[in-house]
């Protein structure tokens, strides 16, 4: 697999999207802009996405902000190179977060964020369902519906045993169910296959998709953190 330049992360950082900066806080073991056309798969933390089907190359939300277009049956698979955690005698990544700034441009189906299991031989782990609410039934749908052709900054911020909640533009939206440590939610960690799928289910539920921005961070972030990346589209948190 190809590897970005390392790099040390910092207390806080800021990562360049084209002519738009966001604040990303510790911790980052992934991300990716889609801003280049003909290298899409690109990580400017991190290790590249791996694409499996097809990809399409298209306008962000904002002037200069490329994102990419994943339709149904196709996903990437993501290294996330992040070691076993979370209390007690861990054997998986039970504290992670996830950012997706996303679009999808109609609802009356599903999509799918994320697939803990690699081999994606069973359900995904985090849907827009058919009424545009956000979750999967393990750990509840928020009341909260996205709009079709409206860009969102999606933040998941997952300690198993302790939270699973989800924020749109810094604003919770869904205090999930608690999981079990080691379960469904939980990643297999760097030293197994290191490996999460990004927009992949295993029967049909992983409709178009339209991304800006993704990320990955080795343990759960604050509602302060999320705050300060700040959402969209109203760019507030952009300096």
């Amino acid at each position: 697999m190809k590897k970005s330049i390392s790099f040390t992360i910092l207390a806080c950082i800021f990562m360049t999207s084209m002519n738009a900066q966001i604040y990303l806080p510790s911790g980052l073991k992934g991300h990716w802009t889609f801003d280049n056309a003909s290298d899409l798969t690109h990580a400017t933390a991190g290790t590249d996405l791996q694409i499996v089907g097809t990809q399409t190359a298209i306008t962000g939300p904002a002037p200069g902000d490329g994102a990419v277009r994943i339709p149904a049956g196709s996903y990437y698979r993501c290294f996330h190179n992040i070691a076993a955690n979370g209390a007690g005698s861990p054997t998986r990544v039970n504290n992670y977060s996830l950012l997706f700034d996303f679009r999808v441009n109609s609802v009356g189906q599903w999509y799918t964020f994320y697939q803990t299991t690699p081999a994606n031989n069973d359900d995904g782990d985090f849907f827009i369902s058919t009424g545009g609410n956000l979750g999967v039934s393990g750990v509840g749908y928020s009341a909260f519906s996205v709009t079709p052709g409206q860009w969102y900054r999606m933040v998941i911020t997952a300690s198993m045993g302790n939270h699973f909640d989800c924020y749109i533009d810094g604003h919770i939206v869904l205090s999930g169910t608690y999981q079990a440590p080691d379960g469904r939610f939980s990643l297999d960690p760097q030293s197994g296959s290191n490996e999460l799928l990004f927009f992949a289910d295993d029967n049909g539920e992983d409709n178009e998709i339209d991304i800006a921005r993704a990320a990955i961070f080795d343990h759960d972030l604050t509602a302060v953190q999320i705050d300060s990346i700040g959402g969209l589209p109203a760019y507030s948190h952009y300096r």
